[in-house]
């Protein structure tokens, strides 16, 4: 299987942006040569994504936007296809959207939105990629599944630069089958089935080499014929790129509850000299076939030398 190019996301955390701001943020995303500007989408602390794609996309040229990711439980597919065909509409094309099941149970109790259990969440992520491609398709769509029915419904606008691709993420068995049948970008990420993100929990303990390795099997059984076709792209928590990485990783893999040396070796962290990241970034390609990587957006700066030496490379 050939190796495919590098390419860099960014996921904008944070919240206090002005229009002048963000774009300007938008901007520097770009520059820097990330190929994606991509918004979480949550209750709390974040721009609302639908918008904030359009106006970052409008203040740019090449640069691509992007959820990572939305949560199927806040709205229904079909109301979803139209907000990201008019999203595609208006961006010239430039837009990847990123779904999952939803996983934070507080934020659903705040908004009185009921949290299914995990399977049954997965359940309902399926059908609505099912409906996302089909409505997204152009062409009159119906549907008929356990959780959504869809009739006749032609989606507008037309896109007329074709469908975006779709990331579906996750760290659970489910979810990363789904993926592999269903989505054109594996998204991996640690498991937050329990609806929490907590330190020294099963959450860490699925964010090591050796888990990936087990998730990726997921994902190649599942995927059968079309695994290279596949794009495959890793959450990064945090990147810690620059000088004394020798005193930042050990604080960090305490933090956070992992052992240095599973910090080292997980998808999920960089920590080094701009070289030893991108020897990391390598290895990581090589081994479980990651070309795509997003970092938070405090990492902006601290990445854009090693976005430089890899992007399209």
């Amino acid at each position: 299987m050939t190796a495919r190019p590098f390419r860099f996301g960014l996921e904008m955390v944070g919240s206090g942006f002005d229009r002048a701001g963000w774009r300007d943020l938008a901007r520097e995303v770009e520059a820097s040569g990330f190929s994606t500007l991509l918004l979480p989408d949550h209750a709390y602390d974040f721009l609302a994504p639908v918008p904030a794609m359009v106006a970052a996309a409008d203040a740019t040229t090449t640069l691509r936007v992007g959820t990572s990711v939305l949560a199927n439980e806040f709205r229904h597919p079909a109301v979803l296809a139209r907000d990201l065909a008019t999203v595609a509409a208006l961006t010239d094309g430039r837009l990847e959207v990123g779904i999952g099941a939803g996983w934070h149970a507080g934020e659903f109790d705040q908004m009185g939105i009921a949290f299914p259990p995990p399977g049954r969440r997965v359940e309902r992520l399926a059908e609505a990629v099912a409906v996302l491609r089909g409505l997204l398709g152009g062409e009159e769509f119906s549907y008929s599944g356990r959780h959504y029915s869809i009739s006749k419904l032609v989606n507008y606008p037309r896109l007329s630069h074709g469908a975006p691709p779709i990331l579906v993420g996750g760290g659970g068995r489910r979810v990363l089958e789904c993926a592999a049948r269903q989505a054109d970008i594996v998204g991996l990420n640690t498991n937050l089935a329990n609806g929490v993100r907590a330190r020294g929990t099963a959450v860490m303990n699925s964010a090591t080499a050796a888990a990936t390795a087990q998730k990726l099997s997921w994902v190649r059984e599942a995927a059968g014929d079309r695994f290279p076709e596949l794009e495959i792209c890793t959450r990064v928590y945090r990147a810690r790129v620059g000088p004394r990485h020798q005193d930042i990783a050990p604080t960090l893999a305490d933090q956070v509850g992992m052992s240095a040396q599973d910090l080292a070796s997980s998808p999920h962290f960089l920590v080094g000299e701009v070289a030893e990241v991108v020897d990391d970034l390598q290895r990581m390609r090589a081994e479980f076939g990651i070309s795509y990587v997003v970092v938070t957006s405090e990492a902006l700066k601290s990445m854009a030398p090693v976005v430089t030496k890899l992007a399209g490379c």
